[in-house]
């Protein structure tokens, strides 16, 4: 499938495409639950660990004053799609090689996220889960280092994901980057971190793709997107999770 000029212009607020297969580490994550029809992303911890948000494997209850997403109501399975192009040829996304895996999905225990009404978010933490591999990754081999130290106020991060919004869909494979400041440090509790939205509110953050911190000496991941509205977005600090991170990696 061709991107068309209309499609590029809509598109463009996602970000980058990804031609040249900078962020292939960054994987497509589906589930088959009908209240969690979003395509999210993910990111390749190593060759059997994907690292997303929970919120991408749990779906959003009722509750008592709104809504509620926590660790007790998630997917057992999810789907990984990993999506690397042919550079000459990336923009062609039928010429994009695709390969699926299936795992089994494990949120934080402490994830929770408090909806108002009006399905604003009212708070939340640890909004991450692994997805454990039925099989390792072929071709790819994860080049993802966890950052040593939290993020600061005003820290340009980059973020990676496949161009979705509820809105106005997608294509499907199509991996974006981009660049994004963040605006609030997180709190004591839960690692819940702010970052601007550049240009308009499309492609919400990339729901469950990986935040990078880059310079001349490397790539380090400091976080995954987490669920955000037209007004704020949101990110999951992995610095502030490592303890459990590193605890999945072992296992």
């Amino acid at each position: 499938m061709e991107l068309q000029p209309l499609d590029r212009q809509v598109f463009l607020a996602a970000g980058t495409l990804d031609e040249g297969n900078r962020y292939a580490s960054t994987v497509l994550v589906t589930v088959d639950e009908p209240l969690l029809g979003t395509i999210c992303s993910g990111v390749l911890l190593d060759s059997r660990v994907v690292l997303t948000a929970g919120h991408c494997v749990c779906p959003r209850r009722k509750g008592s004053e709104g809504f509620r997403i926590d660790a007790s109501a998630c997917v057992k399975t999810a789907s990984v799609t990993t999506v690397t192009y042919e550079p000459a040829k990336a923009r062609h996304m039928s010429n994009a090689r695709t390969h699926v895996y299936d795992g089994a999905v494990r949120p934080h225990p402490e994830l929770e996220i408090l909806f108002d009404a009006q399905a604003r978010v009212v708070s939340g933490r640890a909004d991450l889960a692994v997805i454990t591999l039925d099989s390792p990754v072929e071709g790819l081999r994860p080049d993802i280092a966890l950052a040593d130290s939290e993020v600061q106020l005003n820290e340009a991060l980059v973020m990676a994901g496949y161009g979705h919004d509820p809105r106005f869909g997608g294509i499907f494979g199509a991996r974006y980057f981009r660049q994004n400041t963040v605006t609030r440090v997180p709190t004591p509790h839960g690692g819940r971190l702010l970052f601007e939205q550049r240009g308009t509110y499309l492609y919400n953050g990339f729901p469950g793709g990986p935040c990078f911190r880059e310079g001349e000496s490397g790539r380090w991941l400091v976080g995954i997107t987490s669920v955000g509205t037209d007004t704020e977005l949101s990110l999951t600090s992995t610095y502030f999770h490592r303890d459990w991170i590193h605890a999945a990696l072992r296992k």
